[in-house]
């Protein structure tokens, strides 16, 4: 799977440059997520995070000529704990995570514009100095299919299904107030969006590793979407990372 997808990865990548008209149209998020074996193959749980479980690829890769003038923060309660002077996070510990898109301009007040297609998105993981996923997620969706943590079915099962149509055009009424904002699908090593039109902030749970796990980085991507994916060059990104100790 891994020797699949970074061949698949290298060819979606080196194809945008070269073909003006797949920037426009292809890949929308959807080709990210399908798996090797389905009837059109995709990346297999890719979410452009940055991370090393992500093969370094980053939401600036698809969307391009972003005019960098978002910014996103990573808030978590309770505070990140210092040590020498540094963020740090406690060993076992559970902690609520607040990422929020700051500065959003792109049809934010357009009347002219249809309102699903103002789709911000975000997407984030947490890996140790090897590349590895560290920490348990859990989405703030309380819904049946909704409600999912990272440690449990079917996320260990590497086959946690997306809802039909999920990553692409969906009716506004389909979420509210049980489904969250948070969601977690495929091989749940990064936890995305719900495509809820005109969010800015997103919430989820984190549940930080064992102690003797290690320093750890926070990968994140924050997306200030404009076109529900059918044009990723109008959008704007901010990618960033946060150094984490391991605290006492």
């Amino acid at each position: 799977m891994k020797t699949w997808k970074r061949i698949s990865v290298i060819g979606l990548v080196a194809s945008i440059p070269l073909v003006s008209a797949v920037a426009i149209a292809f890949p929308k998020a959807g080709a990210w997520h399908t798996g090797a074996s389905a009837t059109s193959p995709g990346g297999s749980d890719i979410f452009a995070t940055g991370g090393v479980s992500d093969w370094g690829l980053t939401c600036a890769n698809c969307h391009i000529k972003a005019p960098g003038l978002i910014d996103a923060t990573v808030l978590p309660t309770p505070a990140w704990p210092v040590k020498n002077g540094l963020k740090a996070y406690t060993p076992g510990a559970s902690y609520t995570l607040s990422v929020s898109l700051v500065g959003e301009h792109l049809k934010a007040n357009d009347t002219t514009m249809p309102v699903p297609d103002n789709l911000n998105s975000f997407a984030l993981t947490i890996e140790d100095q090897n590349g590895k996923p560290q920490g348990v997620f859990t989405t703030d969706g309380t819904g049946a299919g909704f409600a999912r943590s990272s440690d449990q079915a079917p996320c260990t099962g590497g086959n946690a299904a997306l809802p039909a149509g999920f990553w692409e055009v969906q009716p506004v009424s389909k979420y509210n107030a049980s489904t969250g904002t948070t969601f977690l699908g495929g091989d749940c090593h990064a936890i995305v969006n719900l495509t809820i039109p005109n969010k800015v902030n997103w919430t989820f749970s984190w549940k930080a590793p064992a102690a003797g796990t290690g320093p750890l980085t926070i990968y994140y991507g924050v997306v200030d979407g404009s076109s529900r994916g059918s044009n990723s060059q109008d959008d704007d990104v901010k990618m960033g990372t946060i150094k984490l100790l391991e605290g006492p």
